[in-house]
């Protein structure tokens, strides 16, 4: 026989013991409930965080508002402010829920809203401008004018206040100036905040009502019973020494005041029957003056398109002869006493509002 060496067996495979196994099982399964537990807390906090009652959204705010604007303290979006008077001696500025047409927040909490530190007796007029965080009511009562803060919803203070008697107020969205017309002792009174003496006084007698376009540089005041239209304009510091002197040289009726004049009140040139009012078109070209006609005692109703570069308050005649600013005067059947007006479109209806005695003008490009 021959004798064959064999190969040498190579080392075993080594197995993990029965107690290791043991070991690695315990160990993976004491890991899944720390892995469950975590996932379950992990979806819990993000339910809670994206769910909310009805409630939590009754007065919730983008994080970023419109235009940056602060967030009211009434925390309404959408508000009216409504002017009341009991007795016509004292008077509040309510806020209402405009949303829901409710007084009251939703959860009754808050009974009532309204702006505070307001006292003035009968508020009539509510000058509001939705581009502004603040407005201004006026009282009939004791002829102020009291600016109020939207965002505090609070009174910031009288800005003024007008002579006795009716009046008629005009609040262009500068703020620079307030107009009002005192038609019982015939008073135009211009309020400047940029001036030093701040309050002057025009005389033009039976003067009823005043207009001012957006951006305060043509006002105009309208008599009663009468044809005549006036624009104010501003003189130069020091222009002339006396009231007299601006007005012979520039054709105004009253300047103010007499010893070295600020500001002039002048005849406008145009035809007009019985003009009531004016609407400014929104390119700041031209002004429509209402001609009431034979409602208001005169004989054709009317609207009269005027030029506003000639009327505006920094143009100072140098003859007591104005030109004149017409462009055309358009009949309206039925009567002209209100108005309104688009980008493109100027509408003038009769004071019964109907359609059918409707004029429509289009403004100039």
């Amino acid at each position: 026989m021959n004798n064959r060496s064999l190969p040498a067996a190579s080392d075993p495979t080594l197995l993990p013991s029965q107690l290791e196994m043991t070991h690695l099982l315990k160990s993976r399964l004491t890991s899944l409930p720390r892995f469950a537990f975590a996932l379950a807390v992990a979806f819990a906090a993000l339910g809670l965080s994206s769910c909310h009652s009805a409630a939590y959204y009754y007065y919730k705010f983008p994080q970023y508002t419109y235009a940056g604007r602060p967030i009211p303290n009434s925390h309404l979006a959408q508000r009216v402010m409504i002017s009341e008077t009991s007795n016509g001696t004292s008077g509040t500025l309510a806020i209402v829920d405009a949303s829901r047409d409710i007084r009251s927040n939703v959860e009754n909490t808050v009974p009532t809203f309204a702006i505070s530190g307001y006292s003035s007796g009968s508020p009539t007029t509510i000058f509001n401008f939705p581009a502004e965080l603040v407005g201004y009511v006026y009282s009939a009562n004791d002829t102020s004018l009291m600016k109020i803060n939207y965002t505090s919803e609070s009174s910031a203070g009288s800005q003024g206040t007008f002579q006795a008697g009716q009046n008629t107020i005009a609040v262009p969205p500068t703020f620079s100036r307030i107009y009002g017309a005192s038609e019982n002792i015939g008073i135009l009174q211009i309020i400047d905040f940029l001036t030093p003496s701040g309050d002057y006084f025009l005389n033009i007698p039976n003067v009823y009502k005043v207009a001012t376009n957006k951006g305060d540089t043509v006002t105009l005041a309208f008599v009663r019973n009468s044809n005549a239209v006036y624009r104010v304009f501003k003189l130069n510091l020091n222009q002339y020494p006396t009231s007299q002197a601006a007005m012979a040289v520039t054709g105004a009726v009253d300047c103010q005041p007499q010893i070295y004049p600020v500001y002039c009140a002048v005849p406008v040139p145009g035809t007009y029957d019985r003009p009531i009012n004016a609407y400014f078109s929104l390119d700041g070209a031209t002004a429509y003056v209402l001609n009431c006609g034979p409602e208001c005692g005169g004989t054709t109703a009317s609207i009269t398109q005027l030029q506003q570069g000639p009327l505006n308050n920094n143009v100072i005649p140098t003859s007591p002869v104005q030109p004149n600013p017409q462009i055309a005067n358009i009949p309206v059947p039925g009567g002209a006493t209100a108005a309104s007006r688009t980008a493109t479109r100027f509408t003038s209806q009769d004071n019964n509002f109907s359609p059918t005695v409707s004029s429509k003008a289009s403004s100039p490009p």
